[in-house]
């Protein structure tokens, strides 16, 4: 007498991939999906569909393993695209300054890397802080990028100074040159 084998349940396990950027495109390497069977056997499978990946959406993510019609799930975790890291790459044209005088970011360059790993020129994008124009000394000036809710910066230094007077010089002689004082 011949007993039928029967599937009774597919198992995954293996070190695979649970956490994707949205844009990412969907792998499974290194799951590994066993099947039990009803002689208390079990097997390593190869021929499953796997479905349920949207690369689209930043979500908690369900997939589906199918194999002869048994299903098991597993659950990813699409993330969005979100600055990473900001890098000033050219510096103000400006870096030194007198008291009194409005920051400049004429001439800087910057570069946003996100969690892709891709770039981006954000240099129009940037807002400044951290430094006083009406204090003298280097200042470090910190540069910041938005996008959403995230952030990311990065900072560079200025000098302020003092407005000191070097010298006076009288290059036409006054029409009165004799005062006298008055007491009242």
């Amino acid at each position: 007498t011949v007993t039928e084998v029967i599937p009774l349940e597919i198992v995954l396990s293996g070190t695979f991939k649970r956490d994707f950027i949205v844009g990412d495109d969907f792998t499974y390497e290194g799951l590994v999906v066993t099947c039990k069977y009803s002689n208390n056997s079990s097997a390593e499978v190869f021929d499953y569909n796997v479905s349920g990946y949207d690369k689209t959406k930043p979500t908690t993510q369900v997939i589906t393993v199918i194999y002869q019609g048994l299903k098991a799930t597993y659950l990813v975790d699409v993330y969005p695209v979100t600055p990473d890291k900001l890098e000033i790459t050219t510096e103000p044209t400006k870096k030194n300054y007198f008291v009194g005088d409005t920051f400049s970011s004429l001439g800087i360059v910057a570069k946003c890397t996100y969690n892709n790993k891709t770039t981006s020129d954000v240099s129009s994008f940037l807002t400044y802080s951290g430094y006083d124009m009406s204090k003298d000394g280097e200042q470090t000036v910190t540069a910041r990028y938005t996008e959403g809710n995230n952030y990311v910066e990065d900072t560079f230094n200025i000098f302020v100074s003092k407005i000191e007077l070097e010298s006076i010089k009288i290059t036409k002689k006054p029409f009165i040159t004799v005062f006298y004082r008055c007491y009242y």
